[in-house]
């Protein structure tokens, strides 16, 4: 069984504004409320290539509500603690063309609700029902009254119980993941960046494959297994548990949507790798599914996805095993 588990879940409201004026009136031309928050968007993708999962994590007030209404109609199934207190967040993301024509994405992201002691303990509680052979992917911002130690106990509860555990986390909430030794973890390479900034305590600037795969290196010296960095436009680099390196070109397309693009990563690496146990093949899933979704205004649909992963290049070895 597949879980995710998305601690700051949100309603994502997705508005097309012609010719945003900043300080002024606008009028929306198109919108549309989609469930939010990273995991859920594993979840959603996870769905579409065929794998049966529970999304998991907090909910609360009206918006909460509303989310998890949303993921019913859309057949995903729920098991979130709902706080006694606040609401789910609200992001907004405004989209508009700027003066040459292309689209551009303003984000106004919320922070979300306060999580007590007591509803903490209750999502360790939901989470025993995990076992060994399952995989759990958690992903996503975390509110500010979690902090790293929290966060990373609650990985070590999971790793405990002997699932696979992947993992989309940032800064300090990444390094705590670490020491439960994640099957996968996801930066981008800006994040790459930050997080070694932070870690050194001096800039970090990664320009090339080589920079990537060193970094990443550092990250299973760490506890890492494998750890598959997003590049945007030009696709993504996998440095596999058993040293080798893999380049995977992202296809040509015209980008209409990046939110939930590095979600949908996840989801695809994580589907490949439970069909084939290759890790080649999964990163070719990876960026077939990743690159589906900024073709698309919401998230990847399976017919999108297989389409590209027959057109998709194969992944490139760039480095042997160790």
């Amino acid at each position: 069984m597949f879980y995710t588990l998305t601690f700051n879940t949100s309603l994502d409201y997705v508005v097309h504004v012609d010719g945003l004026r900043v300080g002024d009136i606008n009028k929306t031309c198109v919108y549309s409320l989609f469930p939010g928050g990273k995991g859920i968007n594993v979840s959603q993708v996870l769905s579409e290539l065929g794998y049966d999962n529970v999304a998991m994590g907090f909910v609360a007030g009206h918006t909460g509500d509303c989310l998890e209404g949303l993921m019913h109609d859309m057949n995903l199934k729920t098991d979130f603690v709902h706080i006694d207190e606040g609401f789910t967040r609200i992001n907004m993301k405004i989209r508009s063309k700027d003066d040459e024509g292309k689209t551009v994405e303003t984000d106004v992201n919320g922070t979300g609700p306060n999580v007590s002691e007591q509803e903490i303990r209750k999502l360790a509680e939901k989470l025993k029902c995990v076992r060994k052979g399952d995989t759990v992917i958690i992903s996503g911002s975390v509110m500010s009254s979690i902090d790293a130690a929290t966060y990373g106990g609650i990985i070590k509860d999971i790793a405990a119980t002997g699932a696979k555990i992947a993992v989309d986390a940032i800064e300090g909430y990444l390094q705590a993941a670490l020491e439960s030794r994640p099957f996968l973890i996801k930066p981008n390479s800006r994040e790459l960046e930050d997080f070694f900034s932070g870690y050194d305590g001096k800039e970090v600037r990664i320009d090339t494959d080589e920079d990537i795969v060193s970094y990443a290196k550092r990250l299973q010296d760490m506890g890492a297994q494998n750890v598959l960095v997003s590049l945007g436009e030009a696709g993504a680099l996998l440095l596999s548990d058993d040293g080798r390196a893999w380049k995977m070109p992202a296809p040509q397309i015209e980008v209409v949507n990046t939110v939930g693009a590095g979600d949908s990563m996840v989801a695809g690496f994580m589907a490949g790798f439970e069909e084939k146990g290759d890790h080649g093949y999964a990163l070719r899933l990876s960026v077939s599914a990743g690159s589906a979704t900024t073709m698309s205004e919401g998230l990847a649909k399976k017919q999108t996805i297989e389409k590209l992963f027959v057109l998709a290049q194969r992944a490139i070895e760039i480095q042997g095993k160790r």
